[in-house]
């Protein structure tokens, strides 16, 4: 992967914030709608440095997942930014605590930059498969744990 650009993205319920870089910002805290024109006027405007970007987003619950799949659908290198890790690397840089959307796209881009090469980039389809394994693994260990202890009471009860 030849990453030329990074960029950062901070997602919240109707709105996201970018930033974009290589050696200084490139684009600097443009604010988007979280709606189809949102996504169709972020695509227009990253269509440049298609194949030579990487686009983080910090993990947002439910509100960062239809911006990540629209990425991904439309085949940009992008992945999830775990939020603590996020919120520590956010104290590393600054001396301000106050976090506003605008920092945040910038200290993500920049999170995004330094942690190139672990970077997860991993497709939709990898993760909702993996997330169905745990789920489904998860639901039988608890019932196999459930038939345990039933086994166990019932051969208390009958002997």
């Amino acid at each position: 992967m030849n990453l030329e650009y990074f960029c950062g993205i901070d997602v919240s319920k109707s709105s996201f914030c970018i930033a974009v870089k290589n050696d200084k910002f490139v684009i600097d805290n443009e604010k988007f709608g979280m709606d189809k024109e949102g996504f169709d006027a972020l695509e227009e405007r990253l269509s440049r440095y298609k194949g030579k970007i990487l686009i983080g987003m910090e993990s947002t619950g439910v509100y960062h997942t239809n911006l990540f799949y629209f990425l991904q659908n439309k085949s940009y290198n992008s992945c999830i930014v775990n939020p603590y890790k996020m919120k520590q690397f956010f104290k590393f840089i600054t001396d301000k605590p106050t976090k506003t959307d605008k920092k945040d796209a910038k200290a993500i881009c920049q999170f995004v930059e330094i942690n190139k090469d672990s970077a997860n980039v991993i497709s939709g389809d990898e993760k909702y498969q993996l997330r169905y394994l745990v789920r489904e693994r998860a639901t039988y260990s608890t019932g196999c744990q459930d038939q345990s202890r039933d086994k166990k009471d019932s051969c208390g009860c009958f002997p």
